[in-house]
C-alpha cells in the first residue's frame, strides 16, 4: 500500500489546508499583530501613570492615589513652622519690641533691686531730691560719672540727669526716665552754658559738669 492511501484503497489527495488549518494559522499570529487589548494597553501605559478616572481594584472602588501628595503637605508645613520659629528668633534677638535703652534698663533694675530700691518703670516721674554729697551734687537716684546717655536711653541714670539739670537751671520737662527729644535739648543748652561740646549727648565730661 502507498503512503498516503485509505483503507478502501482511495489515494488521499494532499490539498492545501482547510478552513480549520488556516484558522489555526490566525490564532498564531505574531502579538504585535494581534488586535489591541488590555494586555497591550497595559504595556503601553507608562509606568506612573495614574489609572483612569473611575477605574477600580475590581471591586468597584478608587485606586487610592499615591501618598506623594501627603508627604509634600507635610513637608511644606514643616518649612512653613521654621520658617515662623527663624522670624520670630530674628525679632527677639534685634530687640524689636524694646527700645534702644532697654539693655541700660535691665542692668539698672537689677542694680536697684540689689540695693533695696524698687525697680524702674516707665511713665512714672520720679521726686527729685538733689543734695550734695561730699564734693558732688546726687539726686538719689544714681552715682554714675561715666555712663553714655542718648536719645531713647531709659533708667535711673536718666531720671538723674534730669533732676540734675533741673536743679542747675535746665529743666528738662520730665523725670520719667526716658531721655527724650526734651531732655536732649536741655542736655545741649547745659553743654552749650559749660563750654562743651554742645551733642545733647551725655558723657564723661557732661556728668562731672552735672555733679558740681
Amino acid at each position: 500500500m502507498r503512503d498516503g492511501s485509505d483503507p478502501a484503497g482511495g489515494t488521499a489527495r494532499r490539498g492545501r489546508p482547510g478552513a480549520a488549518a488556516r484558522g489555526g494559522a490566525a490564532a498564531a499570529k505574531d502579538p504585535e499583530e494581534q488586535e489591541d487589548g488590555p494586555a497591550q494597553e497595559a504595556a503601553a501605559a507608562p509606568p506612573d501613570a495614574a489609572p483612569p478616572q473611575g477605574a477600580g481594584d475590581g471591586g468597584g472602588q478608587p485606586v487610592a492615589r499615591p501618598a506623594r501628595t501627603v508627604a509634600l503637605g507635610w513637608f511644606l508645613a514643616g518649612v512653613a513652622a521654621a520658617a515662623a520659629a527663624a522670624f520670630t528668633a530674628g525679632l527677639l534677638a534685634g530687640g524689636a519690641w524694646s527700645d534702644g535703652g532697654k539693655a541700660a534698663e535691665a542692668a539698672q533694675t537689677a542694680d536697684a533691686a540689689a540695693g533695696g530700691k524698687p525697680g524702674y518703670r516707665r511713665g512714672v516721674a520720679y521726686r527729685c531730691e538733689v543734695k550734695r554729697e561730699g564734693a558732688e551734687l546726687r539726686a538719689g537716684h544714681g552715682t554714675s560719672r561715666t555712663i553714655l546717655l542718648d536719645t531713647n536711653s531709659t533708667g535711673f541714670d536718666v531720671v538723674e540727669v534730669q533732676c540734675l539739670l533741673r536743679e542747675h537751671g535746665f529743666d528738662p520737662g520730665s523725670t520719667e526716665g526716658l531721655y527724650d527729644q526734651a531732655t536732649k535739648d536741655a542736655a545741649t543748652r547745659f553743654q552749650k552754658a559749660r563750654g562743651l561740646v554742645a551733642d545733647g549727648i551725655v558723657g564723661p565730661k557732661t556728668w562731672g559738669e552735672l555733679r558740681k
